[in-house]
């Protein structure tokens, strides 16, 4: 009865107090699943690893000679998943696994293949709508456009990002990542107006995001906007922004990995459009060697670094530096 009056007496402060409880309790109730989903997902990691590590510790050199290969490497932990008793979640995340190291290799159409067995466990084991499940989408949508298949690939990226913007708690990293790449897509596809917006707004989540994982994706975005300002003819700004890309890589300790070379590629290019061959010419310098040791003489990403060299010395008179460049490739 005492309560009752309080409650008469005072009813804006009783039901303030009813809100700040509930809400106590909500965030309780969401910090219990956040800690629970973070335990599970550290068990997958672990398993994933375990496999994998188990797979590595049974190769046998033997097979295609002394020096396993990554690809054979990878073919062999492809045979072993089929005839593994994996549980279905854990083989979704290997099968995922094995497809973004062959996406990452070049070989496009059987990191396909992986990430379709992925999708379709991840579909059965979580659901259609899972972000786990469009971060598979977001692979597809990837190797599509590697593929050649640019409008397939804007399809899957779509579908993805749809799914991520309608999915609660909202997972910003997947999200962020599917938006980067779609604007990129649709951009391949002619739709360079929506690609910016995309990609303005993907920046914009980056950078207000409280997960480092999703703030460390801030230097691509960056480099996707100042390749839509070199489109529009405005080098300068394109010029800021790779440079501020390439800054941030650097606070990250990044300057020797194949994504920071990346960026100095982009960055070389835009410089040559502006005239400043000499500039370009050593970030290729740099940029080029470790390019070739992360991701081998034959893959794309290097060739295509190469040809920029080669292309930029023609250019500034260098013809011989030039064909310095060039003839390795045209030898082998």
């Amino acid at each position: 009865e005492r309560a009752w009056r309080v409650l008469r007496r005072r009813p804006f402060e009783t039901a303030a107090a009813s809100i700040a409880l509930l809400a106590l309790l909500g965030a309780a109730w969401w910090s219990t699943l956040a800690a629970r989903d973070a335990r599970r997902e550290q068990q997958r990691t672990a398993a994933v690893n375990t496999f994998l590590q188990d797979m590595l510790a049974s190769a046998d050199p033997d097979i295609g000679g002394r020096t396993l290969t990554v690809r054979s490497t990878l073919d062999a932990a492809a045979r072993r998943l089929r005839t593994s008793a994996v549980a279905p979640d854990i083989a979704g995340d290997v099968h995922l696994t094995l497809a973004n190291a062959y996406y990452a290799l070049g070989e496009w159409a059987t990191a396909d293949t992986q990430a379709l067995e992925a999708l379709a466990l991840r579909q059965r084991t979580l659901g259609a709508a899972h972000p786990r499940t469009a971060e598979v989408l977001t692979l597809r949508g990837n190797i599509a456009e590697a593929l050649g298949e640019v409008s397939r690939g804007v399809t899957l990226l779509d579908s993805a990002v749809r799914m991520l913007r309608q999915y609660t708690p909202r997972d910003e990293r997947r999200l962020a990542d599917a938006m980067g790449n779609l604007a990129r897509l649709l951009d391949g596809n002619g739709d360079v107006a929506g690609a910016e917006a995309l990609a303005q707004e993907e920046l914009a989540l980056r950078r207000s995001s409280r997960d480092s994982a999703t703030r460390a994706g801030v230097p691509l975005a960056l480099s996707n906007l100042a390749i839509w300002r070199v489109y529009q003819g405005k080098l300068a700004e394109a010029e800021s922004l790779q440079r501020v890309a390439l800054s941030d890589s650097s606070l990250r300790g990044a300057t020797q990995r194949p994504r920071y070379a990346e960026f100095e590629r982009g960055l070389a290019s835009i410089l040559e459009e502006r005239g400043q061959y000499a500039a370009a010419d050593s970030l290729l310098r740099h940029a080029l060697p470790i390019l070739e040791a992360s991701l081998g003489p034959e893959h794309t990403t290097y060739l295509r670094a190469r040809a920029n060299a080669v292309r930029l010395r023609v250019r500034s008179g260098d013809y011989r530096g030039a064909l310095e460049v060039a003839q390795p490739v045209v030898q082998a």
